[in-house]
């Protein structure tokens, strides 16, 4: 797991990054977090993907207390620029 904190979000996005090629990046839905997608990583890995998982703020491994459609626009946008 990567951890790191943010300048847009000013929150440690907790993330993982699985296999080479193509990334595939899974967000994860309401009240859940980034490892409910680990059913997708082997298929799309085997098929020559790089995915990442990421817990959105105030989910899972992540900090921060709200989340709201914004929060998580602004936690994936900072996610792809640090890819």
């Amino acid at each position: 797991m990567r951890l790191e904190r943010h300048q847009e979000t000013g929150l440690k996005l907790a993330r993982w990054t699985f296999g080479q090629g193509p990334r595939v990046v899974f967000a994860h839905g309401w009240n859940s977090r980034g490892a409910h997608g680990l059913g997708f990583v082997s298929p799309l890995v085997d098929a020559g993907f790089s995915v990442t998982l990421f817990d959105l703020p105030g989910h899972g491994d992540s900090t921060g207390h709200a989340c709201s459609v914004v929060h998580a626009g602004r936690a994936l946008r900072a996610v792809l620029a640090d890819l």
